[in-house]
């Protein structure tokens, strides 16, 4: 299996064209990438925690709110989730913006201040959850499996990031890049990685 830095860098190493008998690894975590190509964060996983859901994209007016809260509209790739006169959030949309497949939800406060988002995967479930501050600066990111469980906490205002196996803490890192580098370890222990990231 190829591990390349990102999407762009698989594309041009094939001329723009991926192999239909290879799976490819990238280090971003773009949770909607092309087929056979997958996110060390959705590999790890598929084959740490034994995940293998479907894929299944989320219609807008499906996504779960309160009780009583209401979805309104859609323009501007985007619908809103009101309640008792106030935005509490907005639900984007991602290409193609026509068919309605949810990307994320900006969660606000009663004061309509983002407060937190959630990230949808191709799985149709929440992967990613960023959570800020008072002041909508961004401080927390935390990865779930399909069940819920989190399995990864990023602290962005110092970067150091916490692994996590059933509820157990099993590594702390003083860096993301030294947390994903951990995940390629890990992985290269159950398959075999080609690391093109520095060819």
């Amino acid at each position: 299996m190829y591990l390349f830095q990102n999407q762009t860098a698989a594309k041009e190493y094939f001329q723009g064209v991926l192999p239909e008998d290879q799976e490819i690894l990238v280090m971003e975590d773009d949770p909607f990438l092309p087929v056979r190509m997958y996110s060390i964060y959705e590999y790890y996983l598929r084959q740490i925690f034994g995940e293998n859901e479907p894929y299944r994209d989320i219609y807008f007016p499906f996504v779960q709110i309160p009780d009583g809260w209401q979805i309104r509209g859609y323009a501007d790739r985007r619908a809103k989730i009101c309640n008792e006169g106030k935005v509490r959030g907005y639900i984007w949309i991602r290409q193609p913006y026509e068919n309605g497949f949810v990307s994320h939800i900006d969660w606000q406060d009663k004061e309509e201040r983002k407060v937190q988002t959630d990230f949808y995967n191709r799985c149709g479930y929440v992967w990613k959850k960023i959570y800020a501050d008072e002041i909508c600066q961004e401080k927390l990111i935390s990865y779930y499996t399909h069940t819920g469980s989190e399995w990864l906490l990023i602290n962005q205002s110092n970067g150091t990031a916490m692994l996590y196996e059933q509820g157990r803490l099993t590594g702390c890192f003083g860096s993301i890049r030294e947390m994903e580098e951990e995940l390629v370890r890990i992985l290269s222990r159950h398959i075999q990685i080609d690391d093109r990231r520095d060819r």
